[in-house]
């Protein structure tokens, strides 16, 4: 389980951030499967909240500048809210109500 400061018995940041076993072997499981993906030639299209995947055979990549318009087409998509949808900007972690951490 995630470690807890003794002296105040509250977690700190990285104690909740760290993934759980279960969380731990799932994410090497998806980790696998990308890698897998890859070397099959499959490749990666994200926009917002959707993760798509698409053969990478004949297509150099999608982006701004694309003759062909994907809404064109149709690629298996993954509804993945938090997997594809930031810039490199700043990013804060928010705890959920009653979360309290170690100073």
């Amino acid at each position: 389980m995630r470690k807890l400061i003794e002296e105040c018995n509250k977690p700190t940041l990285q104690d909740l951030v760290d993934l759980t076993p279960e969380q731990h072997r799932a994410w090497r499981r998806m980790e696998r499967a990308v890698k897998d993906f890859r070397a099959a030639g499959g490749r990666f299209y994200c926009v917002l909240d959707s993760m798509s995947g698409y053969n990478g055979d004949c297509i150099a990549g999608i982006d701004n500048d694309g003759t062909y318009h994907t809404q064109n087409v149709s690629m298996p998509t993954i509804d993945a809210p938090g997997l594809t949808s930031f810039a490199d900007d700043w990013h804060g972690i928010v705890l959920k109500p009653g979360v309290v951490i170690a100073d």
